[in-house]
């Protein structure tokens, strides 16, 4: 036997013996796992990148359409169809009743997929316009509070007033018209305080 085969490494008389099919095809495994494995990190790397540039406002307009399981500040909890969803807020299909959410109130939000829409940047309707919009059409609303003792509960009423960040705020009877005698109460409450402004049960539009 030739003395340089014995003084080869033990496992090229194994390699040797192997039949070249299985040795190159191997190969081509370990080459395409090795391919695949940059594509990932790859592909990993440009989401990351692109994640950056996306808001959440970008991942719920992706969800229009889809149920899914919000929580908000104070435990308040809703479960709906996403209808439309704006710079900063959206508004939930629930049961037999709209929810308007501003998007800093939440704290969870269960059943978003992957998927994101184009970012829009600054263009698309405001929580201001939308609430100003409820405003007009002189809905009855449910105004639920933070820091309200018992948020679950929430104000009955019509929104008066729109203002930069707050809204002013007529509580009424459930179910009562808007009307200057049956007001209990009249409030000022800043867009930071608002966790959700459901529509009354029989208000759906």
């Amino acid at each position: 036997m030739d003395s340089a085969l014995l003084d080869a490494p033990q496992w090229c008389f194994y390699a040797g013996r192997m039949r070249w099919d299985g040795l190159f095809g191997d190969m081509e495994a370990q080459l395409a796992a090795a391919r695949q494995q940059d594509l990932e990190t790859e592909i990993s790397e440009r989401v990351r990148l692109e994640l950056a540039g996306i808001s959440l406002a970008d991942r719920l307009r992706a969800a229009a359409g889809s149920q899914l399981h919000i929580t908000v500040r104070g435990q308040l909890q809703f479960f709906g169809t996403v209808s439309c969803v704006g710079l900063d807020w959206l508004l939930l299909s629930v049961s037999t009743r709209s929810v308007l959410l501003p998007l800093g109130a939440l704290v969870r939000v269960s059943g978003l997929g992957p998927q994101a829409v184009e970012p829009v940047g600054r263009v698309g309707i405001s929580l201001a316009s939308a609430l100003r919009n409820l405003m007009r059409d002189r809905a009855g609303v449910v105004l639920y509070l933070a820091d309200d003792g018992s948020p679950d509960a929430g104000l009955t009423g019509v929104l008066d007033g729109v203002g930069q960040d707050f809204v002013e705020f007529s509580v009424l009877p459930a179910m009562e018209p808007a009307r200057s005698h049956k007001v209990t109460a009249r409030y000022v409450v800043p867009f930071s305080m608002l966790l959700a402004v459901a529509s009354q049960a029989e208000d759906r539009p």
